[in-house]
């Protein structure tokens, strides 16, 4: 049995994105990934937040800044995922709480994610969070969340 004591962090520096999130995508693949140029600079311009686990990264959440000139509204796109074994112990219910609280701190105005159908635990996850349905294409289901920002 694993021992939990789960500990949310801010992900600052560029080395640790990038550590981070090779670590992340090894946990469904069990491959190892490096990054091309184009997307490597993508991914670690955006900010993140880890839960650890003691001192082992369990969960990874990534928010993508992303600004609508048309509505002059600031917006950004979540994405998370949880360590197999880490998986149905309410981690992804508390880095989700997380990752809406750092946005606020942005000042960002609504959050967006986008969810294979196939995904039910996420998509459950993400209705009871009460994100409004926009649109499903091509097995992609995309939720929007207005934030409230005091």
């Amino acid at each position: 049995m694993i021992k939990i004591n789960i500990q949310f962090k801010k992900i600052e520096n560029r080395y640790d994105k990038y550590y981070s999130y090779m670590k992340a995508l090894s946990w469904d693949t069990g491959h190892t990934y490096s990054f091309d140029n184009e997307s490597g600079i993508e991914w670690l311009m955006q900010k993140m937040i880890g839960a650890y686990n003691d001192n082992e990264l369990v969960a990874l959440g990534c928010i993508k800044i992303n600004y609508d000139i048309e509505k002059n509204e600031k917006y950004s796109e979540l994405s998370s995922i949880v360590d197999y074994r880490y998986r149905r112990k309410g981690i992804a219910d508390k880095l989700l709480k997380e990752m809406l609280d750092y946005c606020k701190e942005l000042n960002v105005q609504k959050v967006r994610v986008n969810i294979l159908k196939s995904n039910m635990p996420s998509v459950s996850q993400i209705e009871k969070n009460e994100f409004d349905f926009v649109s499903f294409d091509d097995d992609i289901i995309t939720f929007e969340k207005k934030l409230i920002n005091n």
